[in-house]
């Protein structure tokens, strides 16, 4: 079976996830591209930096604006995603005695069965052809290999690339994909296989809204996988602030780039609550 090329990753940005859809004209000469079949779905920390935050609301602002000038009736969301990742775990009343009575950190993870994790690994799929992996941030300054201490690879398969199959690849990379998509989302779907259709949008986020309901009830019911709605709403316009009735995580208190940030939290950066 064909191998997998592993290359040093010099000078690479995240050039691929803003390649998410059909050329139009732009500013500068330049080009655009934007409502056409791509699709873009990105999972990020429950509790980003703010910058982080920023960026979201300049992509879909960026996303909306170019909806607009086409007299597009699309949605921002029909083209890119932001999701987290978490768990319940249900209660085990052998130990419901003994709990922590007192309102502390303790004693609150275990009245909402949800707990923090620190998460420094970095992952990207690019169109099912190559694949990132390591613990460098996905950036032009961790990647350029000059900087940080942090590493990361990059590798691909010659034979199962766009511009070998001119289609998804069906490759190992696309395997790992699969397999990942049927973990976090407790399901294997036909339209998993073109992520890029609305269709397969539209099913992953069926999954996801309905999981961060359940998180966010309080009751002890299982997960469909791990996947998590990331707790934004985003109108049409690409304008982002917090969904009604959830300006805070649950049991953390902060929404980093919608509320103020107490210093006593700023610690929790970069945790995802599972």
């Amino acid at each position: 079976e064909e191998g997998i090329e592993v290359g040093a990753l010099g000078g690479l940005g995240l050039v691929k996830v803003i390649d998410i859809v059909a050329d139009k004209p732009g500013h500068g000469g330049g080009k655009t591209r934007l409502a056409g079949t791509g699709r873009a779905v990105e999972e990020v920390p429950l509790l980003p930096y703010v910058a982080q935050g920023q960026t979201m609301q300049m992509m879909y602002k960026v996303i909306g604006q170019e909806l607009e000038s086409m007299n597009s009736n699309q949605h921002p969301q029909d083209y890119l995603n932001f999701y987290c990742l978490g768990s319940l775990e249900l209660e085990d009343t052998s130990d419901a005695n003994n709990q922590d009575s007192e309102k502390n950190a303790s004693a609150l993870s275990q009245s909402s069965r949800r707990f923090m994790i620190y998460v420094h690994s970095k992952g990207m799929i690019v169109d099912d052809d190559y694949v990132i992996l390591g613990s460098a941030n996905i950036n032009q300054r961790s990647l350029d290999g000059s900087r940080d201490t942090e590493i990361a690879m990059g590798a691909y398969q010659p034979h199962h690339t766009w511009a070998e199959k001119k289609r998804y690849p069906h490759g190992q990379v696309h395997g790992y994909r699969m397999s990942l998509w049927a973990e976090h989302l407790g399901i294997v779907r036909n339209c998993f296989e073109e992520p890029h259709t609305l269709e397969c949008v539209s099913s992953v986020n069926e999954i996801a809204e309905k999981n961060w309901k359940i998180y966010m009830s309080g009751e002890m019911k299982p997960l469909q996988g791990h996947l998590l709605k990331y707790p934004v709403k985003v109108e049409a316009n690409g304008k982002v602030g917090p969904l009604p009735d959830c300006e805070e995580f649950p049991d953390v208190g902060v929404l980093e780039f919608l509320t103020k940030i107490d210093a006593t939290v700023t610690v929790l950066n970069y945790a995802t609550l599972i």
